[in-house]
């Protein structure tokens, strides 16, 4: 069986096959392939596929788009909000995260590393996050500009000896109170609710940084403990989808 479907336009073809030799032949000419078998965790090896379903895989087109996407490097869309939208870094982005990062207030996020080293960073954050884990931390943007405004997803964050769902985000500074923060997260929360079956998300905030403080509240986070980390207090925030 093989299989052609158009995901983007005529040109954006992603191959379907159950035979491992078409596979492997479409594969060696660069095409993106998804490989269809009766039980995917039985799957033969093949080298370069990076995607396996069953047959009622097949029939979702934002599955077939999303592995179209990740073979091709094409940033994928997460969501919308009324005055925003949220997608994945590419390596082109890199720059304009320097200007986002630029500011004092800042003191609680983690610095760039300098752009060389960024850029590695970069690529190997959406190979192993956004291709494993299908989620991690992305960007935002202003609808009306297209201008880059902030940063937010959910990461992976040991707390306490346990790896969790975070929720972090930075906005801009020009953009701050002005209700971008509570629209975006709260977004992303329903989007790891409803889309990503998380039955909890954590916020872990430094116990001094009160707008975030006040952020986790407006959200409905509830306070559940704190954690001492080289010196620093933080307050551990639980979401939990009801």
């Amino acid at each position: 069986m093989l299989k052609k479907i158009n995901i983007y336009s005529d040109k954006d073809i992603l191959y379907i096959t159950d035979d491992e030799k078409e596979a492997e032949k479409l594969l060696k000419e660069k095409e993106a392939v998804l490989f269809v078998c009766e039980n995917p965790e039985n799957a033969p090896f093949i080298q370069g596929c990076r995607f396996v379903t069953d047959t009622e895989g097949m029939k979702d087109h934002g599955y077939l788009a999303m592995v179209y996407s990740r073979y091709k490097n094409i940033p994928l869309q997460i969501l919308e909000t009324e005055r925003t939208y949220v997608r994945e870094i590419t390596t082109d982005d890199v720059k304009a995260l320097y200007s986002l990062y630029d500011d004092e207030a800042l003191k609680y996020v983690e610095p760039l590393y300098e752009y060389d080293e960024e850029v590695i960073f970069t690529k190997k954050y959406i190979e192993n996050m956004y291709g494993f884990y299908g989620y991690g931390l992305w960007l935002v943007f202003e609808k009306e500009t297209d201008e880059l405004i902030g940063r937010a997803g959910i990461e992976i964050r040991n707390i306490d000896g346990a790896d969790k769902n975070e929720l972090a985000y930075i906005i801009r500074k020009d953009y701050r109170r002005k209700g971008y923060g509570y629209e975006v997260c709260k977004a992303i929360l329903n989007y790891a609710f409803t889309k990503l079956s998380m039955d909890e998300v954590m916020i872990v905030i430094e116990k001094d940084n009160v707008p975030s403080i006040n952020m986790a509240d407006r959200i409905g986070a509830t306070p559940i403990a704190l954690s001492a980390v080289n010196g620093c207090e933080y307050m551990i925030f639980q979401c939990r989808n009801n």
